[in-house]
Formats: structure tokens, C-alpha cells, sequence
């Protein structure tokens, strides 16, 4: 990913805002081939050999360099400084892969290299939010179901990224009564919401574990009579049983390091 010139950050083009892409180190490239990891063990006394719990995986941390390409002034840099700044996760991507995606932040130390003549490069340190790139994100289509039959209705959704996919959804019901969800793909595993209300709009974040209602003083967490659902890789099919509205949005994970 390093050799592309060009990125995106934040809504902006770096071309636009007068940068491009450089490597400092000379020679050859290199970039990480997945995620940051560590070993989460247990050291009990008297014992030489720790006890093994998980890999844990870490958010990333890389150097960027960038050059400019035009003469700079106070007012410039300020842009720049409007843009770079952040104080949360930016969308961030080499324009050459725009299929693998960051969400990133400036941390720790950051500089302007110049010769005296307002001409030089900036040296970012960069943090991801996660250990995984992201793809772009996916819109399903509202799936009506309004007069879903009894015997369930079959939405297929493709994961094509490396890590279990964990989705958001947007549901109108239909009558009053309960969704439930079986993944047919994955060993008929079930997801089941309840006790809910005819015209009620609901928001599940599946990664979050959170579930938001349009009604008032309305509140669905102990309604929740499952886990929340994790779709493994490759095709899933999803059997829909109750009537209602659907509309699934998601990004891929992938193992891959900056």
C-alpha cells in the first residue's frame, strides 16, 4: 500500500490539500502483513511455564511521511492543521487499494521538515481503531416482509472478509410480536427479539450489543433472548420469521496491516 501517492483522510483528497505520499527510508518497502499481537498468559510463582489464555490483537500504529507539493504559508498550514487534527477516527485509504480502509488518528509526535524556503514534509504518527482493515460499507436493500409467511423468508448475505462479520440492522414490525433470525449457514444458530409493537421502528448493532426503539421510554435489552449474532465467512443464509421490514448495513474485516 505504500508505494500509492495519493490517499484519502477525512473527507478530503491529500492531492487537494497540496501532499502526496513518500517514503523516507529509502530502498525497499515495508509494511506490516497483519495486525498487532500479543499473547495474554497468566505467570503463576514457582511455575516457568505461563498459562496460555487468547492471542489478543491490537489497534496499529504506523509512520507516515507526506511532501509538499507547493510552497507553504501560515494560512496553509493551519489548513492542514483543520484536517489533520482530529479528535476521533477518521476514514483513511491508499487511493491505489480504496478496497482496504482504516479508520485512523494522529497520536504522539508529528513535524514539519523544512529547508528555510517554506518547502519540506510532514511525519505523522498514525493510530488505528481496530487491528483489522475494513472494506467499504454495504447497504442491503429495505427487504419487505410485511406479509412474510409463516414458514420464514431466506436473506443470503456474503462475508467476504477474514473475521466473523457482525452487522446493523433497521427493522419496522408489523404487528405486534417478536423477529427471529436463524442463520441456516451456521449450525441454525438463532437470534430472537420480543415483545415488540406493530409500526415500532427498531436500530441492533450487533458489535455493540445495543438495541435502540422509536417508542418512548421503550427499552428491548432484556427482550434480547440470544446472543447477538456473529456471521461466519463465506455465505450465510438468514431465515426470517415475523412480519416486518429489513435493512442490513456492514463492512468487511480483513487480517491485513499498515
Amino acid at each position: 500500500m505504500r508505494e500509492s501517492l495519493d490517499f484519502f483522510y477525512n473527507n478530503e483528497l491529500s492531492s487537494d490539500m497540496g501532499l502526496i505520499n513518500i517514503n523516507l527510508e529509502g530502498g525497499l518497502y515495508k509494511e506490516r502483513l497483519f495486525g498487532t499481537r500479543e499473547l495474554l498468559e497468566e505467570i503463576i510463582r514457582g511455575r516457568t511455564k505461563p498459562y496460555f489464555q487468547e492471542v489478543g490483537l491490537k489497534p496499529m500504529e504506523f509512520t507516515l511521511a507526506f511532501a509538499l507539493t507547493q510552497q507553504y504559508d501560515y494560512d496553509y498550514l493551519r489548513r492542514l492543521n483543520r484536517w489533520l487534527n482530529v479528535d476521533y477516527y477518521k476514514e483513511f485509504y491508499f487511493i491505489d487499494l480504496p478496497q482496504y480502509r482504516f479508520f485512523v488518528m494522529p497520536i504522539s509526535d508529528n513535524f514539519l521538515t523544512h529547508n528555510g524556503l517554506n518547502q519540506g514534509y510532514l511525519e505523522l504518527t498514525m493510530r488505528t481503531n481496530d487491528a483489522f482493515a475494513y472494506s467499504q460499507e454495504y447497504l442491503s436493500e429495505d427487504y419487505d416482509l410485511s406479509d412474510n409467511p409463516v414458514e420464514g423468508t431466506i436473506i443470503p448475505i456474503n462475508n467476504d472478509g477474514d473475521v466473523p462479520l457482525e452487522i446493523e440492522m433497521w427493522i419496522k414490525k408489523v404487528e405486534d410480536g417478536e423477529i427471529t433470525i436463524i442463520n441456516l449457514s451456521d449450525e441454525n444458530r438463532e437470534f430472537r427479539v420480543v415483545n415488540l409493537k406493530d409500526g415500532e421502528h427498531l436500530y441492533l448493532n450487533h458489535e455493540k450489543e445495543d438495541i435502540k426503539s422509536n417508542v418512548p421510554n421503550l427499552y428491548h435489552f432484556e427482550d434480547v433472548l440470544t446472543d447477538y449474532m456473529k456471521l461466519p465467512m463465506g455465505e450465510n443464509q438468514l431465515k426470517i420469521y415475523g412480519k416486518c421490514t429489513i435493512q442490513f448495513r456492514y463492512r468487511y474485516k480483513y487480517l491485513l496491516g499498515l
